[in-house]
């Protein structure tokens, strides 16, 4: 192959006044990953071509070893890639692309129009991983295509990618991704009870928020009779929310863990500057003797499940303490059954935890804080399963049919925060 250049790929050179500016690199469709070459929703290309494809592909932000094109596919043409640069700081990024070897790789314009006899500004490539190099101004988009093709030209596989340059909306401490035209930041917990992170606001703006916070840990069971499930975390959710300019401050509450010979213990709250959402309220501990008041279930965002009483006893679940956070947990039945803890949308019953809310925020529906489970007793027992989803409640542990050791209670969900908003245009 001749004239072969190597290029690299030059993100974003910001200078001035500017503020934070993202450089994103789209391949194909708008997706955080990779869509296969045959959904024409994405791509609008015909299906890869035998053997005819990118043996590697890598878009690395330059003395940086990362490819962030984590999970490259030679049979996936769409990705998503979106790199951050800064006021006064070049964005430098390494491109490489190789193919087999004898075919030919090319990049030109994508003028979405599958004649390559219309393409403008065609450079040939390297089959090897050589670079070629792209400038995009502020706001521009620019779209490519990277062509792999037999020497005669019969079989082919086009890559296309579309650069964009915007001024983001706010820098944070969280995790910034990019659906559309909107920003996400989502803050995490960690090890400590409140994991503390700060989101700045470039200038007014309305968005979404959604502060969710650790769910409640469930109750331990005793030889016979079931845990109460752990009460999600408390929910609360702002379709539309005036964000101000300037930093506010952002707290993601730590799960509750679950009781072990005891009760479990209440999650903890999340913030977003002077809006608290409570924790998911503990499970009550399966009880040795009936009417033994520590079967009760704890008060929280979604009130814990109350732990079996044995005999012809129930034990109540816990309440919801604040208003549109949650609901209240679920009563025991007078058997051996834990009540569940409540969830987002509903209370919680004996033995099932209340159901958690789904939103879109991200770009795709998830749902948040849902109650744990209450033991049932069966077959040789078995400890409470831990929260999967965002703010969920442990479950309660379920005691065996007969003998046996008590079981201890699963482990709440840590509670999220997310702010979505738009770019600055």
């Amino acid at each position: 192959m001749q004239n072969r250049q190597k290029f690299t790929l030059i993100g974003v050179v910001v200078r001035g006044f500017m503020t934070a500016i993202i450089a994103a690199l789209v391949i194909s469709a708008c997706t955080v990953q990779g869509v296969s070459d045959d959904d024409t929703r994405s791509t609008g290309k015909k299906p890869v071509a035998p053997g005819v494809v990118l043996t590697a592909f890598s878009v690395k932000k330059q003395d940086d070893a990362v490819n962030l094109i984590s999970d490259f596919s030679s049979n996936v043409t769409a990705y998503t890639v979106c790199v951050p640069g800064y006021a006064n700081q070049n964005g430098i990024f390494d491109i490489s692309a190789k193919a087999p070897n004898g075919f030919l790789v090319a990049m030109a314009d994508d003028d979405e129009d599958d004649n390559d006899e219309n393409d403008t500004n065609v450079q040939e490539l390297s089959e090897t991983g050589d670079s070629v190099s792209v400038n995009i101004g502020l706001g521009v988009e620019s779209k490519k295509k990277i062509t792999v093709s037999t020497a005669d030209g019969s079989k082919k596989t086009v890559y296309t990618i579309t650069l964009l340059n915007k001024i983001m909306a706010a820098s944070s401490t969280g995790t910034m991704t990019f659906d559309g035209s909107n920003e996400i930041h989502q803050f995490h917990g960690d090890t400590s009870s409140q994991a503390t992170h700060t989101l700045t606001v470039k200038q007014d703006c309305t968005g979404k928020l959604l502060i969710v916070a650790g769910g409640g840990g469930g109750g331990a069971s005793d030889t016979n009779d079931g845990g109460g499930g752990g009460g999600a975390g408390g929910l609360i959710y702002h379709d539309t929310y005036s964000f101000t300019a300037g930093n506010h401050t952002i707290k993601v509450g730590k799960y509750g863990n679950g009781g072990n010979g005891a009760c479990g213990n209440k999650g903890n709250d999340s913030q977003f500057d002077s809006s608290t959402v409570k924790g998911g309220g503990y499970g009550g501990r399966g009880n040795l003797t009936s009417g033994n008041s520590s079967g009760k279930g704890g008060a929280g965002g979604s009130g814990g499940g109350g732990g079996a009483g044995g005999g012809s006893e129930t034990c109540a679940g816990g309440s919801s303490e604040a208003s549109g956070q949650g609901f209240a947990g679920g009563t025991s039945d007078t058997g051996t059954t834990g009540g569940g803890g409540g969830g987002a949308n509903n209370a919680g019953t004996a033995p099932n935890g209340g159901a958690g809310k789904s939103y879109d925020i991200t770009g795709s529906a998830y749902t948040y804080a849902a109650g744990g489970k209450g033991g049932v007793q069966a077959g040789s027992g078995s400890d409470g399963t831990n929260g999967v989803s965002f703010g969920d409640g442990g479950g309660g542990g379920s005691p065996p049919n007969s003998g046996g050791s008590a079981k201890k209670g699963g482990n709440g969900q840590s509670g999220i925060v997310i702010v979505r908003i738009p770019y600055v245009e």
